[in-house]
């Protein structure tokens, strides 16, 4: 996790399989399931460590038809799309640097449907996709690399959806930025934050 910035937030995102025989122990519609415990620590701006105690974790046995009807939250979604393609640049840079571009054009192209919703991804893929045009292996490693990274370990305006609408820009660094080592220029969504 990245060092959490005044105004900003950080995500950790958990995804679990719950095997089968879980559910059916768990029987009827309703009941909870434990899924695990939950603990955090951390340091604190004056050097102490701190922890937040365990919590249980466990969700209810839904059936099908209950479970299709539950809304998926937007800004989830957007941020497992950036995690999808930040692992998309990571393999993307491993393929240039074998210099098979081909394969890194195809994963380029899966990145981009990924930023279909998203319209930083479109950004920095838009990017990624000229470098890639120009076949070179240590320029693009090095791109996809610090795109890779941003978007694993990016830190967010508390309030993001809000911050879209507002004239002021946030703090540089909750700001997403496209590319690396240029100047900011106008957001080149127009509809989010940089970073």
């Amino acid at each position: 996790m990245p060092d959490l910035a005044y105004g900003g937030e950080a995500w950790a995102l958990l995804r679990l399989k719950v095997p089968q025989r879980v559910l059916a122990a768990a029987g009827v519609d309703g009941a909870a399931v434990a899924l695990g415990t939950i603990a955090w620590r951390y340091t604190g701006i004056d050097g102490e460590p701190r922890a937040i105690q365990p919590q249980a974790l466990s969700l209810p046995v839904l059936p099908a038809v209950a479970f299709g009807a539950i809304s998926e939250d937007e800004l989830v979604l957007r941020r497992i799309g950036e995690l999808e393609a930040a692992e998309l640049q990571v393999k993307a840079r491993r393929a240039a640097m074998a210099g098979d571009w081909d394969t890194v054009m195809r994963l380029l192209r899966k990145a981009e449907r990924l930023g279909g919703d998203n319209p930083w991804i479109a950004a920095v893929v838009a990017e990624l996709r000229k470098l890639a045009e120009r076949r070179d292996e240590a320029v693009f490693a090095k791109a996809s690399a610090y795109g890779s990274h941003r978007m694993h370990s990016r830190l967010a305006v508390r309030d993001e959806e809000r911050a879209l609408d507002a004239a002021r820009p946030a703090a540089t660094y909750l700001r997403r930025k496209s590319h690396q080592g240029r100047a900011e220029g106008p957001d080149p969504s127009s509809a989010s934050p940089r970073d």
